[in-house]
C-alpha cells in the first residue's frame, strides 16, 4: 500500500532532512517510547544488526505520511516528508535518547537537506533530487530510503566535526605568530596535552568510528543500493570534505607537536640549570669543608 504525501510544491516535491542532536542514539530506548503508540510504527536495519531505526508515521487511514531514520553511531536522523510540529516533535525524542550532548550552536546551524519525489521510473538520485520508483515494494523502497539517509547522516555528522575543527584551528591560530615573533607560549604542559586529546579524538572520530574512509559493510552485496548510497555521497562531497579535514588535522598535529617541542625543550632547559645550580651549591660545601679542614679557624 503506497503512502499519501503531502507535497511542498505544484511538482510534488517533498523534503528529505538531516540533523545532529547528540554522538549517539539509544535507539533501544526510543524503540520502545514510541512503539507505545499506535501511530507509530519502528523496525530495525539491518534487523540482525539493529544500528539504524525506521520510524513509520501513520495517518488516519493507517497509510504512510512520514518516516524517520534514527543512526545510533552518529546520533543523526533523518526525516521524510516530516514537517512542523512533528519534525520537533522527533528531534525532541532524539535529544531524549542520545548520549553524549553536542554545542546546541553547531546542532542548530548544521543540517542536510534534499527534495524528493515519486515517480515511474527507477529509482536515482538527479541533479540533486531524490527519484524513488512508486512501484517498488516497500521493503525495497524502505532499503532505497536508507541508502539515500545514510549519506545525508554521514554528511551532517561530518559537518559537525568540520565546524569543530574549525573551533579547534581558532583556538591555536595565535600560536605560529607568537613562535615567529620569538613571544613566550602562552599555554602550559597540561594545555598542550589537553589539545593533543582532543585532536586525538577528533582524529580516531572521523577515521576509526565512522564509515568517511570506506562503503559500510552493509552495502557489499547490495550493488543497486551501494550506487544509490555513493551517488548521494558524491553528490555532497563527503569524500573529498574528508580529504580536506584531515589535511588541516595533520597541520594542526604538526603545530601541537611543536608546542610539544617547545615546551620539552624549556624544560630540559630548566633542569639542566637545576642541575648546574645544585652541582654549584655541591662545590660551595665542598670547598668549604676543604678549607675548615686544612685551614681550620683558631
Amino acid at each position: 500500500m503506497r503512502a499519501r504525501h503531502k507535497e511542498t510544491d505544484q511538482h510534488g516535491w517533498m523534503i528529505c532532512q538531516a540533523y545532529v542532536t547528540g554522538e549517539r542514539y539509544n535507539i533501544h530506548g526510543i524503540n520502545s517510547y514510541l512503539s507505545k503508540m499506535a501511530k507509530y510504527q519502528a523496525t530495525f536495519i539491518p534487523e540482525d544488526e539493529p544500528n539504524v531505526l525506521r520510524v513509520c508515521i501513520k495517518d488516519k487511514n493507517g497509510e504512510n505520511s512520514g518516516e524517520v531514520f534514527f543512526f545510533r553511531w552518529l546520533g543523526s536522523l533523518v526525516l521524510w516528508n516530516v514537517c512542523g510540529a512533528e519534525e520537533q516533535y522527533f528531534k525532541k525524542i532524539a535529544q531524549l535518547f542520545q548520549d553524549g550532548g553536542l554545542d546546541t550552536a553547531l546542532t542548530d546551524t548544521e543540517d542536510e537537506q534534499l527534495l524528493f519525489s515519486y515517480s515511474k521510473n527507477s529509482t536515482t538520485l538527479h541533479s540533486g533530487r531524490i527519484v524513488l520508483n512508486e512501484n517498488s515494494t516497500e521493503d525495497i523502497m524502505a532499503l532505497e530510503k536508507y541508502a539515500f539517509s545514510n549519506a545525508l547522516a554521514l554528511s551532517v555528522k561530518l559537518a559537525i566535526w568540520e565546524s569543530v575543527l574549525d573551533q579547534y584551528v581558532e583556538s591555536i591560530r595565535w600560536v605560529p605568530e607568537d613562535l615567529r615573533k620569538g613571544r613566550k607560549v602562552r599555554m602550559s604542559r597540561k594545555e598542550v596535552l589537553e589539545k593533543t586529546g582532543e585532536l586525538i579524538s577528533l582524529r580516531y572520530k572521523i577515521n576509526l568510528s565512522s564509515d568517511l574512509l570506506m562503503t559500510p559493510d552493509f552495502y557489499w552485496d547490495r550493488e543497486n543500493l551501494e550506487n544509490l548510497y555513493d551517488k548521494t555521497c558524491v553528490y555532497l562531497d563527503i569524500h573529498k570534505r574528508t580529504r580536506v579535514v584531515n589535511e588541516k588535522l595533520n597541520h594542526c598535529s604538526e603545530m601541537v607537536e611543536l608546542l610539544r617541542t617547545h615546551l620539552s625543550e624549556k624544560h630540559s632547559f630548566r633542569l639542566e640549570w637545576g642541575i648546574i645550580a645544585l652541582i654549584a651549591v655541591e662545590v660551595v660545601f665542598e670547598t668549604l669543608y676543604l678549607i675548615e679542614r686544612y685551614f681550620p679557624f683558631r
